[in-house]
């Protein structure tokens, strides 16, 4: 844990692509402006055609905690914090987060994650990267990183 007060001099996130349909594509991280909550739901095999919402999942439409998005598909900033070209299966991607995770020391209520968008208009373009909660990548797993460097 960053201490209060700290100054964060980096911060960087790092994910690794556990599965993939096709070539290179940008995917850009967005910071979530509202609270939301991950339930139980959990699509099988190939996980492209994604699975029932159950109680507490955050959707399209709902935060998973009894309210609504303000913006369909959740409340993101307008600006990404960064694009990465991600390439296939085991490559890793990085974003540089640095004066985001600053302003989350600062005012740790403000903390509500991040969003990644791809390639949204065009077809076959998911990709599948290693959580915490799934980290069966592929030749190992690779959970997500976020390294923070930073002056007490």
């Amino acid at each position: 844990a960053v201490p209060a007060g700290a100054t964060v001099d980096s911060a960087t996130l790092t994910l690794t692509v556990s599965q993939s349909s096709t070539d290179e594509q940008p995917i850009s991280l967005y910071e979530l402006l509202a609270a939301w909550s991950a339930g139980a739901s959990d699509a099988e095999t190939n996980e492209g055609k994604g699975a029932l919402a159950l109680a507490g999942d955050a959707t399209w439409d709902s935060t998973g905690l009894g309210g609504t998005w303000a913006t369909a598909g959740g409340d993101h900033g307008q600006t990404p914090l960064g694009t990465s070209s991600v390439a296939a299966s085991g490559t890793t991607s990085t974003w540089e987060l640095g004066a985001l995770v600053q302003r989350w020391v600062d005012e740790p209520a403000s903390n509500h994650g991040v969003l990644l968008i791809g390639n949204e208009e065009a077809e076959h373009t998911a990709k599948r990267f290693d959580a915490l909660e799934n980290i069966s990548g592929f030749p190992v797993p690779h959970p997500p990183i976020l390294t923070i460097h930073y002056t007490p």
